[in-house]
């Protein structure tokens, strides 16, 4: 976890780094260990100014790729790594994540028996939501308004919006109805878990897996359970786009490529994917 890892990564990992390295990657772990692109950008920015100040936006893209690079080389010693992903809306961001442990063995470092069987229902309880297909309601959320956004383009109309919705989140009542720890004691994990960015929690009061939680844990959940998994980049998806099957699904950036750049039928079904479901 980045709370627990973070002192012996900037005293033991950054021996060989330059500032520019070592400050770069201090700022990905005061973000909780996941940083958007452009954040990270602006920060090397303003870290080498005399250096990227004249570059264009591709080379400065490619000096901070460079950097990662060489930030990996040494995580890559004690089985870490910052890894080039897309968060929840289909923004490109860096997730900093533990690749040397199995997810049980991640869990047990931060929690004890108890809360590790809770933790484990919770996500049993994510994954059981995700069996139900609702009927969108008028709540809107940055995720369906991205894929909104991308249906206008690729159908034009401005009135493209999908009706029914998979959402692999519970309700934070719910989730703190658990015996075995006590509401107080639920509510205190959920925020730490939030916190870490391993749930992430809306203004309605639904938990779901977030970017990190998905990445650390996903071998868990391909064995545990019949998690989505993206057509294009094969990982695990819980945000974004799912075909009324149910057997394909997209991030919201791979399904923006995939509508837009490639085919509108899913490959399974053959159905339309303009009349697939919300993910979210």
């Amino acid at each position: 976890m980045v709370e627990e890892t973070r002192s012996f990564d900037q005293q033991t990992l950054t021996g060989g780094f330059n500032d520019t390295k070592k400050r770069l990657l201090r700022y990905i772990l005061l973000h909780r260990g996941v940083c958007s692109h452009s954040s990270l950008l602006n920060a090397l920015r303003a870290l080498e100014q005399d250096e990227v100040a004249d570059e264009v936006g591709g080379e400065v893209n490619e000096r901070l790729d460079l950097i990662l690079k060489d930030i990996n080389v040494n995580l890559s010693k004690v089985g870490y790594s910052v890894l080039r992903c897309y968060d929840r809306y289909g923004d490109r961001c860096y997730a900093y994540i533990d690749v040397g442990q199995t997810a049980e063995t991640k869990l047990a470092t931060t929690f004890n028996a108890d809360e590790l069987e809770y933790v484990k229902w919770c996500i049993a309880s994510f994954m059981k939501s995700g069996g139900i297909v609702h009927d969108v309601d008028d709540h809107g959320s940055r995720v369906r308004d991205a894929v909104d956004d991308i249906l206008e383009r690729a159908s034009s109309s401005s009135q493209r919006r999908l009706d029914k919705v998979v959402s692999y989140t519970e309700g934070s009542l719910h989730l703190c109805d658990y015996v075995a720890l006590g509401a107080s004691r639920a509510e205190e994990l959920l925020v730490k878990l939030c916190k870490l960015k391993w749930f992430y929690r809306t203004a309605g009061g639904r938990v779901g897996l977030d970017t990190r939680g998905v990445l650390e844990l996903n071998e868990y959940l391909s064995r545990e359970f019949e998690t989505p998994q993206c057509c294009a980049c094969v990982s695990t998806t819980l945000s974004g786009v799912i075909c009324s099957c149910r057997r394909s699904a997209w991030h919201v950036a791979c399904f923006q490529h995939t509508v837009v750049h490639l085919t509108q039928e899913c490959a399974e079904c053959g159905q339309s994917l303009l009349n697939a479901f919300y993910l979210d």
